[in-house]
């Protein structure tokens, strides 16, 4: 007792916290970043998979579990604090939006550590993330006729988000996800086409 909790130990408490939510496991993926300390690997952030078990990586990456959108740091030793990591969670998060919104809605962080788990941090909006990313941008949340185009965007990406995150916290149908799902897919043809021109 009284010992810093080991990363691998971490992801064994959150597996096991993630299998208990209605929505976990085959409902929705996920993109899981641990920033923690292990007895063998000292201060790391460590990717985990499906069943808990980490993988230990010189960048650190969170996304919406897909594998295809993910951002990356490869200065990991920088995230001291909760705030450093979810910050990075949400930034990268709030990028996904705009290219995979139906795949981004809420960001949730998790303390682990020798007395217990705490949720820091209990599904954020990445809408509301990303419009506090606009104002501190110093641009006004306008009338979308007096948008260009990429603000456009940024708005509908904004706008999905958070039809995403209302879904999410609906623990949605298995009609809802397959929807959710197809039209992901629609996005990534667009996206990746555009990409090409």
């Amino acid at each position: 007792m009284g010992r810093k909790l080991s990363a691998s130990g971490a992801s064994k408490w959150l597996a096991e916290l993630l299998s208990q939510k209605p929505d976990s496991n085959d409902r929705f993926s996920l993109g899981i970043l641990i920033a923690g300390w292990d007895s063998e690997l000292g201060a790391a952030l460590f990717k985990l998979n499906g069943k808990g078990e980490f993988e230990e990586s010189s960048m650190a990456g969170t996304g919406y579990g897909g594998g295809s959108c993910f951002g990356f740091d490869r200065n990991p030793s920088r995230f001291t604090s909760i705030d450093e990591a979810k910050d990075f969670a949400k930034n990268t998060l709030s990028f996904i939006a705009n290219c995979v919104p139906e795949s981004v809605g809420l960001v949730s962080v998790f303390n682990v550590g020798c007395r217990g788990v705490k949720q820091v941090v209990s599904d954020d909006s990445i809408a509301d993330y990303l419009k506090e990313r606009y104002r501190k941008s110093g641009r006004e949340w306008k009338d979308e006729r007096q948008l260009n185009s990429s603000m456009v965007r940024e708005r509908k990406a904004c706008r999905r988000a958070e039809e995403a995150a209302e879904a999410r916290r609906k623990f949605p149908t298995a009609e809802e996800i397959r929807r959710v799902k197809e039209a992901e897919q629609v996005v990534l043809r667009e996206w990746s086409t555009q990409k090409k021109h």
